[in-house]
């Protein structure tokens, strides 16, 4: 509820998909194309523009077509229980792609102190 949304927050963590290379031709495209022409689903996770944010648990995230995301993290005092709902067409690597770090890295994501009435802005 907005009245407790302070007390439960969640982090969102995102990337956009760099353009198609020859690193990523093994993976599964669907044939839908976005309106520039672009492919749906081809591309790896361009890490240099990660971005996150902080959600209420009033909130809900909704994904575009090609953004790589991360598994929510619940950082609030309170904890959520996540609904996901998302087109399946029953082959598994299209309905879902995972991608490990060739290399290892360390993300520093700095929270703010939200303020006390932060959720009514």
């Amino acid at each position: 509820s907005p009245s407790e949304a302070h007390n439960a927050r969640y982090l969102v963590i995102v990337a956009p998909s760099l353009p198609p290379s020859s690193a990523d031709e093994g993976l599964p495209v669907p044939a839908r194309t976005d309106t520039s022409g672009r492919l749906l689903g081809r591309g790896l996770p361009d890490l240099k523009n990660i971005r996150a944010f902080v959600a209420n648990g009033a909130q809900a995230v909704t994904y575009g077509a090609g953004t790589w995301h991360a598994p929510m993290v619940v950082i609030g005092r309170n904890p959520i229980d996540f609904v996901v709902v998302q087109f399946a067409n029953g082959v598994a690597v299209e309905d879902c792609q995972e991608r490990e770090l060739e290399e290892e890295r360390k993300l520093l994501v700095a929270v703010a102190k939200p303020h006390r009435r932060w959720w009514k802005l």
